[in-house]
């Protein structure tokens, strides 16, 4: 079976983009995997933010949210094309809903295709979260807009073997504080509701989703025999955490 791995990254991971020793390596992991023939999908997040940068503009009400948005997803590709053009990686970006690849469509086919067809060219699909066509679900669903959700699906949709998740924390720690508590590995059915509220610390600052759904995510991400990977991006490679972060392992 072809390997395919998902990799998705946070807003505050995507913080000072130029210059950031994150965003590098993660891109020289995922070429590096790319060329060793790896199909690897990108789920970011981070088109609010680079859209409250664009306008220099540090707070916004909600329903700004959408046009924020749509300006920083531009920026926020324009950004990922010229990192990786110096890798001789070509990029494709793709906004989806929830709608659009949760349920078996004939929308949710096409996508699939499309970003079939890119892998299968060693094109690096992109994905975020229509975030101006899915400000009302997000709403009614009453969840943030975060992209972890999108990440699984995705995984699910390309039965991939692993989702990496690179975030602020390098792991999963049984005690926030403490450095030394990190978690090394989970079996995702041990995550039960009762260990996911002992394990979280709070939500981010910058991003829409906390630790919280992540692990909830996660787990259901194991349960769909998909292995978790929870890292800073800085410690080790992708599907490596033996440097740092946290594995959840699938049932």
């Amino acid at each position: 079976m072809q390997q395919t791995i998902i990799v998705k990254i946070g807003t505050e991971s995507l913080e000072d983009f130029e210059n950031s020793e994150k965003v590098n390596k993660l891109i020289s992991d995922i070429t590096q995997n790319i060329r060793s023939g790896v199909h690897v999908i990108l789920v970011t997040s981070g088109a609010v933010g680079f859209g409250r940068k664009t306008l220099w503009v540090e707070k916004h009400p909600q329903e700004h949210k959408p046009s924020l948005a749509a300006i920083g997803w531009d920026v926020l590709m324009s950004s990922y094309r010229q990192k990786f053009s110096q890798h001789q990686i070509h990029v494709a970006g793709f906004l989806v809903t929830h709608a659009d690849i949760a349920d078996k469509s004939e929308r949710r086919t096409m996508i699939q295709e499309s970003i079939r067809t890119c892998l299968d060219q060693g094109i690096l699909p992109i994905v975020n979260e229509n975030d101006p066509l899915s400000i009302e679900e997000i709403d009614a669903l009453g969840r943030g807009g975060d992209n972890d959700q999108n990440a699984l699906l995705i995984a699910q949709c390309f039965q991939a073997q692993d989702l990496v998740l690179i975030t602020n924390t390098n792991g999963v720690y049984g005690n926030p504080s403490d450095p030394l508590s990190r978690i090394t590995k989970i079996h995702s059915q041990d995550l039960s509701d009762d260990m996911i509220n002992e394990l979280c610390s709070g939500k981010s600052t910058t991003g829409t989703g906390g630790m919280a759904s992540k692990l909830r995510v996660w787990r259901e991400a194991g349960e769909s025999g998909i292995r978790v990977h929870i890292c800073n991006g800085i410690d080790s490679g992708l599907c490596d955490t033996s440097n740092g972060g946290t594995t959840i392992y699938p049932i």
